[in-house]
């Protein structure tokens, strides 16, 4: 039922981790698709998240990675016993206990990750991303403070720097990407060399800023991807990349950042205003033909649409008699696997997140409102509208086979070398 092929994700780290090429972000793939048409409650499975307020959940740091031979992900070129390492890792760390300026320094001689050639930044994550020994090291420190010691990790010896999350404000932009042949994990379609797309950036910057309310239409014809809209993010957190968030608040609503590099490629963005935030649960009754509609039994026969329609005017009247069974009803009949799960709960999302027919149905609701059948093309829904702010976060699981197409227009996340930080696989 989502829009955008990382509906939801857009608000938490799996977006972040499509674009970010730092060495701290974990290694799974989120299959994207040029099909505008996302991941739905239909494909999605998802939970509800409690966060204890006493923990740091956002972090940011820099660090130096000492490896050696032996250490998780090292590179072949690393030939330094641990010990040799760990020798290393304490002359650095007295080095940055001096002087936590010359982390950044020391990080671009010495350190093995790939965050080395940006000083050592590992930018801002949602924490429980990193592995447990540097997560729980960090927290520990305040604003500019270093570790004493090397932490060590599976990865080697790491010395550390707690860093300033920048400004956090509620933001919300268009986008266009231009990619090119050295872009990370380049798009087969696209030919233009890195000096090619940053002129076409340029280009189509120029002509942004002449009139930004035409800001989409520039999108369609020149974007290397079909993800057009961000519906709202928070700075500063982790939720984007920091080149995403210095852009988007470097100017007005309304206004059209110069274009920003990434190791995918150059973006354009047109900040504008931050859609209303939506709640609610459905019940979900799928026909022959909807798109995604579950393969029936063998020897069973999916309903028709007519028959669906019945079914979902039966389950609707049943709701409305009883609204506190919503949840009970949607574990009953409801097609989308996150009911099993959510009650049929859909959390918190943005207007422009869902497609139109959902989004229409549900703005033209009061809250605590039960309506429908609203027909989408994933079948026929029974939605309840709920508050968003008393409704609890919901955190999208992608299934083990995504149904979109494998090939993006926008880059995957990257496979990361020697990413120190990252879980271990």
């Amino acid at each position: 039922m989502m829009k955008s092929d990382r509906v939801a994700f857009i608000f938490g780290l799996l977006l972040m981790l499509m674009f970010v090429i730092s060495c701290e972000k974990p290694a799974s793939e989120t299959p994207q698709g040029g099909d505008p048409a996302a991941p739905s409650p239909e494909d999605v499975q998802t939970k509800s998240v409690e966060i204890d307020p006493s923990e740091p959940v956002t972090l940011a740091g820099s660090h130096i990675l000492i490896a050696y031979k032996g250490a998780s992900r090292a590179a072949e070129t690393v030939t330094r016993t641990k010990e040799e390492a760990l020798e290393l890792a304490k002359k650095l760390a007295a080095e940055v206990v001096k002087n936590p300026d010359k982390l950044e320094e020391l990080a671009k001689a010495n350190s093995d990750c790939p965050s080395a050639r940006g000083g050592g930044d590992l930018g801002v994550w949602q924490k429980g991303n990193m592995v447990p020994e540097f997560d729980e090291a960090l927290s520990k420190l305040k604003e500019g403070e270093v570790t004493a010691e090397p932490v060590e990790t599976s990865f080697g010896y790491h010395i550390m720097r707690r860093n300033a999350l920048g400004v956090q404000e509620m933001v919300a932009a268009e986008h266009i990407f231009i990619s090119h042949t050295e872009s990370i994990r380049p798009n087969p379609n696209v030919t233009r060399s890195k000096d090619e797309a940053k002129t076409l950036a340029d280009q189509v910057y120029e002509e942004a800023i002449k009139d930004p309310t035409k800001f989409l239409e520039l999108a369609s014809k020149y974007s290397d991807d079909s993800h057009h809209s961000f519906p709202g993010w928070k700075t500063g957190t982790g939720q984007m990349p920091k080149e995403f968030d210095a852009a988007v608040l470097s100017v007005n609503i309304g206004e059209v950042a110069r274009p920003v590099e990434t190791g995918f490629g150059f973006h354009i963005f047109h900040r504008t205003d931050i859609p209303p935030k939506f709640a609610g649960s459905h019940i979900l009754i799928q026909f022959d033909g909807a798109r995604m509609a579950t393969k029936p039994a063998e020897g069973e026969k999916i309903r028709s649409k007519e028959e669906a329609l019945k079914l979902a005017e039966k389950v609707l009247a049943e709701a409305k008699k009883s609204p506190e069974k919503f949840s009970d009803l949607a574990m009953k009949y409801s097609e989308d696997p996150s009911a099993k799960m959510n009650g049929g709960s859909l959390g918190v999302w943005q207007k422009g997140q869902m497609v139109k027919a959902f989004d229409d149905a549900i703005e033209k609701m009061q809250i605590g409102e039960i309506s429908g059948p609203v027909e989408s093309e994933f079948g026929y829904h029974i939605i309840m509208r709920g508050d968003p702010e008393k409704t609890s976060t919901i955190i999208p699981q992608m299934p083990a086979e995504p149904a979109q197409p494998e090939q993006p227009a926008q880059p995957a996340q990257p496979e990361q070398p020697e990413q120190p930080e990252q879980k271990a696989e």
